[in-house]
């Protein structure tokens, strides 16, 4: 995907294991990575340990109600075919982030916007 993007100043690791020294970053954003994770504990003990003292973690993912509601994670590969990928559902991200060390300042539920919703309907909805 980095290759696709034609992104080349990027770093691709291990999110359970970053490859930084602590505290480089006063920023981290995590946007639909932890529902990959079985536990996503380890990656909040990273965000923490690369986050300065007085940071921000933003954390986006795949809501609980998603899941329930019949919703997969899935692709589509140049064939057209849908795969299916593993999806650990996590109701409680305060609890990890707070063991972590991280303080919690706001949390939020979003929904897919007016502004995209017909590509989710019409568009990979269908297919998903």
């Amino acid at each position: 995907m980095l290759v696709a993007g034609g992104l080349h100043a990027v770093v691709a690791g291990d999110i359970r294991e970053m490859p930084f020294a602590s505290g480089p970053f006063d920023m981290v954003l995590c946007r639909l990575v932890l529902g990959y994770l079985r536990d996503p504990f380890p990656a909040y003990r990273e965000f923490f340990h690369v986050c300065v003292p007085g940071g921000y973690v933003f954390e986006t993912d795949y809501h609980p109600d998603s899941t329930r509601a019949g919703r997969r994670r899935s692709f589509n590969d140049q064939a057209g075919v849908l795969h299916a990928i593993e999806n650990y559902e996590h109701a409680n991200h305060a609890e990890p982030a707070l063991l972590a060390g991280l303080e919690l300042v706001a949390t939020r539920n979003g929904a897919v916007g007016a502004s995209v919703r017909d590509f989710y309907v019409h568009g990979i909805g269908r297919k998903a």
